[in-house]
């Protein structure tokens, strides 16, 4: 009968948690018409009462409820675990401080108040009290891996080990805390040990399709893209619905030049918890077809090299639409002045800016999906023009310079608030000083690019190296162009100036990490994208003086072929 009953208010609670209020309601009723006694259900019961504005039973149901526990502190613990329960983590905090405010060493309390605060996006706080519920019990794995996992949140990801370390060693067959432990060595760089971690997890749960994403991400970062093409697939076997697998089997489908799937899983990125863009749109998205007498919107997504790589897809939905229709494309605010006239009859407008009436959108990678690009169609040739007043106005500034002249670009765009897109950012970037071997080529007149913090370094170049600093002068992307289309090369890591250079036909060399983006393929030194584009790839990850060193003996050979 029990059980029957456990049941039951577990129904009630799923009814409540999605705001089913009638469905949870009948639950509850039949749970306390079983058991007058069950507390909890009187406080659920009570706060659906709220909902449906009947104060009164509100009053009655929670006096029942604190009858049955009289006691202040019970009462208020019951009420902030019934809160927490219904997903209302503002209310909970509230009485789980005034749980706290009368037994501070209460255990649970503790606890539960970390785990509220982490929900609301409060990880610093919540790293307090998941400590002192770790000095009140440091014999509970539990407590351990909450504090771990908070730290995470944090990127203080060697505090994070330490606690999932605890955790696993305490309980030996604690899946979550040998998951986030193999998750914390991955973060830290050390990937060979976190491999070992998370297959001691999946010796536990085998069938974890978390676990199996995570070992694929860690599998596609050491290279090995079949393994991690496997791992996911066995994955989506046990979760057919997993939008982060989809989406990580897209990155590798598209890698490896499996298009037509590997669009169709790249798409899946829109339903990830952390998709590019969290409006919803009632409108449907676009199929391809003609929108007679109807307006299509593309809405870039993820950072400005996408937007600047596949903004050439624009005028080929255009010729996908009936004669009638018109596309408008949003993007970056930064992009606008650019791309404002690059093609007659396409609205451009700024992220931010009104939307006009649409009857159809699109997330801007997805058009390649849509209008079926592979190999056979992409062309890399150019299809941005650079203003032509603005490359005249900046073929005088730069006349003074003499020899090859090379534009620099050393670090990408940091994103703090996105940590695992910040991490991939940190394996992307150079120092400026790393790049030093460059200055031993003669005739050759270095400019930087660079923007944001990053550009600072060439106020203190390395040794030998001459560096001119335009970047103040680089307002937005029209002004960018204007400079690379005025040098000789640009020598770039995978940032939005590449693909720039890429897209108004300059030369550009592509300093390229060991897990290489999907977009640059496997294997090759050219790309499809772009056909004034070569990549220097790194043989092994973090290798950046291998690449170094052959960016230098090729910019020798191009002084020397010039001479």
């Amino acid at each position: 009968m029990q059980d029957l009953i456990n049941a039951r208010f577990q129904e009630g609670l799923a009814h409540h948690q999605a705001e089913r209020f009638l469905e949870a309601q009948d639950a509850y009723g039949e749970v306390l018409t079983a058991d007058p006694g069950h507390v909890e259900a009187w406080r659920l019961m009570s706060l659906l009462a709220d909902k449906f504005d009947r104060p009164d039973l509100a009053r009655a149901w929670a006096d029942k409820a604190r009858a049955l526990e009289p006691s202040e502190i019970h009462h208020l613990f019951g009420e902030a675990v019934a809160l927490q329960q219904i997903g209302r983590p503002a209310e909970a905090e509230v009485r789980y401080r005034q749980v706290l405010a009368l037994a501070p060493q209460a255990l649970e309390a503790n606890n539960n108040l970390g785990l509220v605060l982490t929900r609301l996006n409060r990880n610093a706080e919540a790293v307090v009290f998941f400590r002192r519920a770790v000095e009140l019990s440091p014999g509970a794995p539990t407590f351990h891996n909450n504090l771990g996992i908070a730290l995470t949140d944090l990127d203080r990801h060697a505090e994070a080990e330490a606690c999932f370390r605890a955790a696993a060693n305490l309980d030996p067959h604690h899946v979550g805390a040998r998951h986030n432990l193999g998750k914390s060595l991955h973060a830290l760089g050390r990937l060979d040990e976190a491999g070992q971690v998370l297959q001691e997890a999946l010796r536990l749960k085998p069938d974890d399709p978390s676990i199996l994403n995570d070992m694929g991400v860690l599998l596609h970062r050491l290279g090995r893209v079949a393994d991690a093409e496997m791992v996911y697939r066995a994955g989506l076997a046990l979760a057919p619905e997993n939008a982060s697998l989809h989406y990580n089997l897209g990155s590798i489908l598209l890698k490896t030049g499996q298009h037509q799937e590997g669009w169709a899983q790249y798409h899946w990125r829109w339903k990830t918890d952390d998709r590019p863009d969290s409006r919803v749109f009632t409108q449907p998205e676009w199929d391809g077809s003609p929108l007679a007498g109807g307006r299509l919107l593309i809405v870039a997504e993820q950072g400005l090299g996408d937007t600047l790589q596949f903004c050439r897809l624009a005028p080929l939905a255009v010729a996908r639409l009936a004669p009638d229709a018109r596309l408008t494309i949003e993007v970056q605010r930064p992009l606008v002045s650019l791309l404002r006239d690059q093609w007659p009859g396409i609205e451009v407008i700024a992220q931010g800016d009104p939307l006009p009436a649409f009857d159809a959108y699109l997330p801007l990678l997805s058009l390649a999906g849509v209008l079926e690009q592979d190999h056979r169609t992409i062309d890399g040739a150019p299809y941005l023009r650079p203003d032509p007043d603005r490359v005249a106005a900046w073929v005088q500034r730069l006349a003074p310079l003499k020899g090859l002249k090379v534009g620099l670009v050393w670090a990408g765009g940091r994103r703090p608030g996105q940590p695992d897109v910040d991490a991939v950012d940190k394996r992307r970037s150079v120092r400026l000083a790393q790049l030093a071997l460059l200055a031993s080529v003669p005739d050759v007149a270095f400019v930087s690019l660079q923007k944001d913090e990053p550009s600072q370094e060439a106020r203190t170049p390395p040794p030998g190296m001459t560096i001119t600093d335009f970047t103040n002068d680089l307002t937005d992307f029209v002004e960018t162009a204007a400079v690379v289309a005025n040098l000789d090369l640009v020598i770039s890591v995978d940032t939005a100036v590449a693909h720039l250079a890429g897209a108004i036909g300059a030369p550009v060399w592509l300093l390229n990490r060991f897990d290489t983006c999907w977009r640059w393929e496997l294997e090759r030194e050219d790309t499809p994208w772009y056909d004034q584009l070569r990549q220097f790839r790194q043989p092994t990850a973090g290798d950046w003086d291998s690449v170094v060193e052959a960016l230098t003996a090729a910019l020798a050979e191009r002084v020397q072929a010039g001479a």
